[in-house]
């Protein structure tokens, strides 16, 4: 289990890296390349007899290339529409909720509340706890080869290996979600949302049942 959640942490150290190294490759020669290609396919299309052959193709390129424009600029094609999801949400939280209106807040202050305002749930943060068992029984099946001769067998080390394998892929996911500002903003609305219903009807917040009211007192 150990291993599993080292590993977890060493691909949220690498998955930064891969987004920028993606980042520089979109700025260049991704970007240049299709805006030269758009070009010649749009000057291709002028005649009236191409353009039918080629308009499926100029507008998935061109669909291609304004993504590709957006993540070199701003890092993702969606997080405005992201941003304004979750400020819709956190205004309305913090005036139901909290009593706070979101006009005393200025444009430096909301990206603590983007952190702070809702609650991750222990998957948003580690993942399927099943999962990460799996992925430690792989582990601990290929160390087991060590002391039992009798496990070194294709069958078995491509059991362990088929677990290891699902463990990674699932650490993969759970930094993305986690790291990856697009899914870490999707994370955040979602704990908001989750934050909606802890208010009562009426508007103000539901009481917690393990606190004494003061009848009990």
């Amino acid at each position: 289990m150990l291993v599993a959640s080292l590993i977890q942490y060493v691909l949220g150290i690498l998955y930064p890296i891969k987004f920028f190294i993606w980042r520089c490759f979109c700025k260049w020669p991704l970007l240049p390349v299709t805006e030269w290609l758009m070009k010649k396919l749009l000057a291709a299309g002028a005649n009236q007899a191409k353009k039918r052959d080629l308009s499926l193709f100029i507008r998935e390129l061109g669909g291609f290339q304004a993504r590709i424009a957006m993540t070199a600029h701003y890092g993702f094609d969606d997080w405005r529409n992201i941003q304004t999801c979750w400020h819709v949400l956190a205004r309305r939280l913090l005036k139901a909720r909290y009593g706070i209106k979101w006009s005393k807040f200025q444009g430096e202050e909301w990206t603590p509340l983007f952190i702070t305002l809702g609650t991750w749930t222990p998957e948003d943060f580690r993942g399927s706890i099943l999962s990460i068992a799996f992925h430690a029984t792989g582990w601990a099946g290929l160390a087991a080869t060590r002391f039992a001769p009798r496990l070194q067998n294709k069958y078995y080390f491509f059991f362990c290996l088929f677990l290891i394998l699902n463990g990674l892929l699932h650490d993969y996911y759970v930094v993305l979600r986690r790291v990856d500002p697009r899914f870490a903003g999707y994370a955040s609305i979602r704990a908001i949302l989750r934050e909606f219903a802890k208010i009562s009807p009426e508007g103000k917040p539901e009481a917690n049942p393990s606190e004494p009211t003061p009848s009990d007192s």
